[in-house]
């Protein structure tokens, strides 16, 4: 080794470890701050001597860290640089034993929101500093198994690994026996994933589902099987949500170059934890996926194959997601090929065929399965008839946050890097790629940001998860990937900021950290209880030649077996995007059949009439199902049985 090399080895050295000094005394400041900011609101900083102590050991170890970061420069870093070195042996010398005991670090941010339940660990602050001292231990215990791998590697595999399993945590209460739904939608997904085995599981045809009809064939797999309980269904659901998500970042991680498995692995996360920031809904992603996996450089019918096959997808998913698979591949052929400057018609042959197909097979398959379906055609248009709310772009009850600042937030710093790239390959690729590329982002992000501000969205950035994906792509490739230049000699001589690549780990991280796992305790006699009292509500009801209708719950004639034949009509979730469409000839017929008392029992959530307004979350929905939905029933019909979040409901 050189004098000059040993002198970039130590400068490396001390700026690694005072940048981890600088960052530990900032969030530690930025913790007290906000522990202040709460105790304040919440009257606890002259009376809670646990508050007072949170705050003043924020504080304290911020200036002790923060005079530490002061005084060791120059020849005094070598203290330093000895306890470093120290830490690092103890580290190595744990051998496997560190990848246990890292092992045991992932649970314990989940349990410790989730389990404690302190207001203390309301401020996301709070979980960060305890992210950021567990990825720092994490990596030192790493250092066992990784044996002379550097630092900073090993702190980004740590910090993601700690993301992404906080990010799971939240699924475990999902996966549940309780027999009751476990939010306003949860098991009506399952109740559409039903309809397409109808006849075996309802004995009678049933029309299939008219939103999104991909996600409820993809949920629709284990009532292929038989007769499964549901928790059975609801882990099917936590895999697609985890399988499908993680197997599109796998499948972009490997189009980077990258020649560690901590790369890669750490990559593969910071996708994963990407695209949940939308989130990106599950039954989205083989538009992407498809093509991303089924793309070939050398093979454009491959590519035109696997975009028609993903725009089939696409055409029974969300119209918003019809262009998508081709804009994939249009993306990723900009990114691959070329341009040769004497046959630029034929360089955009090819993306052109694959917008063209994309477009009309994403279109044919809408109206087929439309078509099939059973249901009125004009059904499949209610999203082209909500009311357009634009204030939930900006910062609003339903999400405080607000859409712009959010997408701005957790596109920021790839947004930059690729902007730093560009920068330094301005002339390694054509003007009309960079065209294409930014048109393509553009148009992504324009549709979700109009999407998000249709009744109904607004409250997370999951309508923005088109354009989620498409940057994640562009970036990756860009980045890491096998981009292919004009001028071969642009390739050499960049290495994005490790500063910049820091805050992009940050952000999908922070995005994870923001919601608090919610382990609620459920009241599994009481929930038996009510079950039991609603099938005996419902023999009731059948035995006299009543009809029942199940505006929620509906699932529960699947799996509990009520022995009440099945009402298709009017079920919760459709009647409330019924209701935010302003379908008149569905509402009229609705009222109609409870002016007519065609039912002799409906089991409905308990209602008011109560409105809302803007100020409340998603208030204007409530006022919609309030005045649409609420309204019609309570003139026609009256609870007979209240059983906490059901009522059953008779004539008046």
């Amino acid at each position: 080794m050189t004098d000059r090399d040993a002198a970039d080895r130590d400068h490396h050295s001390e700026g690694t470890s005072r940048s981890i000094l600088g960052i530990s005394a900032g969030l530690l400041f930025a913790n007290a701050l906000a522990l202040i900011d709460l105790g304040r609101r919440l009257g606890a900083l002259q009376t809670s001597l646990k508050w007072q102590t949170a705050i003043g050991a924020s504080l304290l170890g911020g200036m002790v860290l923060f005079g530490i970061w002061t005084w060791a420069r120059g020849p005094r870093f070598q203290v330093l640089e000895r306890i470093g070195s120290r830490v690092r042996t103890i580290g190595t010398s744990l051998g496997w034993a560190g990848a246990a005991a890292f092992a045991l670090m992932l649970p314990v941010i989940p349990l410790v929101s989730a389990r404690l339940a302190v207001k203390a660990f309301e401020p996301l602050s709070m979980r960060i500093v305890l992210w950021w001292l567990l990825a720092l231990l994490g990596a030192i215990a790493l250092l066992g198994v990784r044996k002379g791998d550097r630092f900073l590697p090993l702190l980004a595999f740590s910090g993601v690994t700690l993301g992404v399993a906080y990010q799971l945590a939240g699924y475990l209460p999902a996966i549940s026996t309780y027999p009751l739904s476990l939010g306003w939608s949860e098991t009506s997904r399952y109740y559409n994933a039903s309809l397409f085995f109808a006849q075996r599981v309802y004995a009678q045809p049933v029309a299939l589902p008219v939103l999104h009809p991909s996600r409820y064939l993809m949920q629709s797999v284990p009532f292929l099987i038989g007769d499964l309980p549901l928790w059975v269904h609801r882990a099917w659901q936590v895999l697609l949500w985890v399988g499908v998500t993680f197997g599109t970042s796998i499948a972009l991680s490997r189009r980077a170059r990258l020649e560690t498995w901590v790369g890669r692995a750490t990559l593969a996360g910071v996708g994963y934890l990407f695209l949940m920031q939308g989130p990106v809904y599950y039954h989205l992603l083989p538009c992407a996926l498809i093509v991303i996996v089924g793309s070939s450089r050398d093979r454009p019918w491959r590519t035109l194959f696997a975009v028609v096959l993903a725009s089939a997808w696409a055409g029974i998913s969300r119209v918003n997601w019809y262009p998508v698979p081709a804009l994939v591949a249009i993306v990723l052929f900009l990114l691959e090929q070329p341009i040769t400057f004497r046959r630029l018609p034929a360089y955009l042959g090819w993306p052109m065929a694959y917008a063209l197909a994309g477009s009309l097979t994403a279109i044919a398959a809408s109206r087929a399965y439309a078509a099939i379906s059973g249901n009125p055609v004009e059904q499949f248009a209610s999203s082209f008839t909500s009311e357009m709310l634009w204030y939930r772009l900006f910062p609003s009850a339903t999400y405080p946050l607000g859409v712009v600042p959010a997408i701005l937030l957790a596109s920021a710093i790839p947004l930059l890097l690729i902007a730093q790239w560009a920068r330094h390959h301005r002339r390694g690729l054509h003007p009309i790629r960079w065209a294409g590329l930014a048109a393509a982002l553009a148009v992504l992000l324009a549709g979700g940001l109009i999407v998000s501000a249709k009744i109904g969205g607004g409250g997370n950035l999951h309508n923005l998860d088109a354009y989620l994906v498409l940057l994640l792509l562009v970036g990756v490739v860009l980045l890491f990937g096998p981009v292919a230049f004009e001028t071969p000699s642009a390739s050499a001589g960049w290495r994005p900021s490790k500063w910049v690549l820091g805050a992009g780990l940050l952000v999908p991280v922070a995005f994870a950290l923001a919601y608090s796992p919610t382990w609620e305790r459920r009241d599994f006699d009481y929930a038996r209880s009510t079950v039991a009292r609603v099938t005996q509500a419902v023999g009731e009801a059948t035995r006299d030649g009543q009809k029942v209708l199940f505006i929620s719950e509906r699932h529960l004639i699947a799996f509990e077996h009520l022995g009440a034949a099945l009402e298709p009509d009017y079920e919760k979730v459709y009647l409330m995007e019924m209701a935010m469409a302003s379908n008149a000839a569905y509402l009229d017929a609705f009222e109609g059949d409870l002016a007519g008392h065609r039912y002799g029992l409906i089991i409905s959530e308990p209602l008011n009439t109560r409105l809302l307004g803007p100020e409340y979350i998603f208030g204007e929905e409530n006022d919609v199902w309030a005045s649409r939905v609420a309204a019609p029933l309570l003139r026609h019909y009256r609870m007979s049985l209240d059983l906490g979040g059901i009522w059953l409901m008779v004539p008046r």
